[in-house]
């Protein structure tokens, strides 16, 4: 064989291994390219929660409606994972549809380690259900209420009778941390203080949520839906703001409706206003806790294809303004279909996109993706109340996989669940309260939920300059030497996270930014709206390099909140320990979003290509 056939060979060889090469180097850009540059509002993963799914053993029965309603409660038993509540209004303990929740204790993988059934009969709750009142039809966290340390919850009954039929209820659940119930305080038309006027069919307690202290008095407050009251037409619909005492008891109030609390939006018959709500933070920056409501039988663009009102606040819960989000309002611009109902369900989802503005996720129970009202999410990134852009999560779309059936109601309802699995971007847990799952027919209506993790922007911290600035323990906020030991920090563009642990601090009135004592682009915390809590609290103070953001930002175990949602620390001395991380990167933000490297893997991928040419013509 001639010494030219013998290179030939070699050279095609050489080829052939090279086009392996190549192939390898392409697969792994494409893959890159499709992982790294995930969208915010994304699905990375799940884990679903039913009668045969997600390690949940509790006993559901058929049409129970398990995940009607369904909301995060912190981490109730201080295991470091956040805990859920989920709502099962048709529950028939104690007698038919008397309804139930359960406080789910997870893991950080979404499945159940544990749980508490609270109704009629479980739980150690003693109120006085009746039949069909429906308990369970919403619930919502609303921090703790009487002080002591355990996080509280307010739950719907929207079919109570009390005064009239169907007018509706609240019941304010002070809970061990076990998830039994410890007391509680009814708010109706006969009891808790309440003297707002409600009329048969109102079903106030239809939804509900924490709202933090909207009033500065030191107690949380709340906001309860009525959607078919009748102010200004038939079923409307209102929204009630409640100011608690500490002991749950209604100290004032101010209703929202078509007539009423400086609402000045176009609502029409049958809208059913207020069938959703949720606080959303400040989202305009004035100090007063915002809210959304969801308007599920809107006819903007067609028949209850729905709307969403986000309704920025006073301090005494009256409108300031507001702003419309609907298929032809509010910028925009996904597609929704006649009876998608956009709107059945609400929830705040703290800044997930990283641009310092918080974002919403609203539910489509009547969406058709897939199949007949399988339901969606649409996760909206907004501006100051309009929406900047969106990602729809289906049976079709945003990288959800899991299988959804037939009027599975999936969207149903909907909750921020912090960042349950540690990788720096809130997840959510959606409702599908019609799922068949462990039951007979395809008609069983058992529910389910589904834990979402997302993807999103986050904070990237490259390498550490120094674990602590300091620690040790201080009666005096405005004396903390031991944080002034780090030899010239350089604090831009840095976070700087202040760990108080034990329990019960007292932080009111002090200036938390003395804890990094002269470092005076830290902002205080104004710590009188913090309400109680005695876990670890992590409290993250940016710098103000970038006034288009909070100042600060607090974490309570691990899930981002807003102000009044937080922290009140109660007790002397406190020990501490501060981290500072630096060579914090941002793109301008002062967050980084999520590491998209198509361009540099591309030009790799064309670099390394034409040094694999050129050497093939050698």
């Amino acid at each position: 064989m001639s010494s030219r056939k013998v290179s030939n060979i070699r050279h095609i060889k050489n080829i052939k291994y090279l086009s392996v090469i190549i192939f390898v180097v392409l697969c792994f850009a494409i893959f890159s390219i499709s992982v790294l540059s995930a969208n915010p509002g994304t699905v990375l993963d799940f884990q679903k929660i039913s009668d045969t799914q997600g390690g949940f053993t509790g006993i559901l029965n058929d049409s129970d409606s398990f995940g009607r309603s369904v909301s995060s409660i912190g981490d109730l038993d201080s295991d470091g994972v956040n805990d859920i509540v989920v709502g099962a209004l048709k529950d028939d303990d104690g007698g038919p549809d008397r309804g139930a929740v359960w406080v789910l204790f997870l893991n950080s993988d979404g499945s159940v380690k544990s749980y508490q059934k609270i109704s009629d009969l479980e739980g150690g709750f003693t109120g006085i259900l009746d039949d069909y009142d429906n308990f369970g039809s919403s619930v919502s966290s609303i921090g703790d209420l009487d002080g002591d340390g355990i996080p509280d919850l307010v739950v719907g009954a929207y079919l109570d009778d009390d005064g009239g039929a169907d007018r509706g209820a609240v019941w304010v659940l002070f809970l061990n941390s076990d998830g039994t119930v410890k007391s509680y305080q009814k708010i109706s038309d006969l009891e808790g203080g309440f003297t707002g006027i409600l009329d048969d069919s109102d079903y106030f307690g239809s939804s509900v949520s924490g709202i933090g202290d909207l009033d500065g008095d030191g107690v949380m407050d709340i906001v309860v839906g009525t959607y078919g009251d009748d102010d200004g037409g038939n079923a409307r619909g209102a929204v009630w703001v409640l100011f608690l005492n500490s002991n749950g008891s209604v100290k004032s109030y101010q209703k929202i409706s078509d007539t009423q609390g400086g609402f000045t939006g176009i609502l029409n018959d049958s809208d059913m206003f207020g069938w959703s709500v949720s606080d959303i933070g400040d989202l305009d920056g004035d100090g007063v806790t915002d809210i959304v409501v969801g308007t599920p039988n809107d006819d903007d663009g067609g028949t209850n294809r729905g709307s969403v009102w986000v309704l920025f606040l006073n301090s005494n819960g009256s409108i300031k303004s507001y702003q419309k989000i609907s298929d032809t309002q509010g910028d925009f611009t996904g597609i929704l279909d006649d009876w998608d109902r956009f709107g059945w369900s609400v929830s705040s989802i703290g800044d997930l996109d990283g641009d310092g503005v918080m974002d919403i996720v609203v539910g489509t129970y009547g969406d058709d993706d897939g199949g007949n009202a399988r339901g969606a999410v649409w996760v909206l990134f907004l501006n100051n109340g309009s929406v900047k852009s969106y990602q729809k999560i289906s049976d079709t779309q945003g990288g959800f996989t899991g299988i959804l059936n037939d009027s599975d109601s999936f969207g149903g309802s909907v909750s921020s669940i912090g960042d349950l699995d540690g990788d720096g971007v809130m997840d959510i847990v959606v409702g599908a309260y019609l799922d068949d799952d462990g039951g007979a027919d395809l008609s069983a209506n058992r529910g389910s939920v589904w834990v979402l993790f997302l993807n999103g922007s986050k904070p990237v911290q490259l390498p550490v300059y120094n674990e602590f600035y300091g620690k040790g323990e201080t009666t005096n906020f405005s004396e903390v030497s031991d944080l002034t030991n780090v030899a010239n920090p350089v604090l831009e563009n840095e976070y700087v996270k202040i760990e108080f642990v034990g329990s019960n601090f007292n932080v009111a009135g002090k200036n938390l930014s003395a804890l990094v004592k002269g470092k005076s682009n830290f902002v205080s915390v104004d710590s009188e709206n913090l309400p109680s809590f005695n876990k670890t609290a992590n409290i993250t103070l940016k710098t103000k390099s970038y006034p288009s953001l909070y100042a600060y930002e607090i974490l309570r175990n691990g899930q981002p909140c807003s102000a009044p949602d937080c922290v009140k620390l109660e007790s002397n001395p406190v020990k501490f320990k501060v981290s500072h991380f630096s060579n914090y990167t941002t793109n301008g933000t002062g967050i980084v979003p999520e590491f998209n490297s198509s361009l540099i893997i591309l030009l790799l991928v064309f670099t390394v290509l034409l040094v694999v040419i050129h050497k093939a013509k050698k």
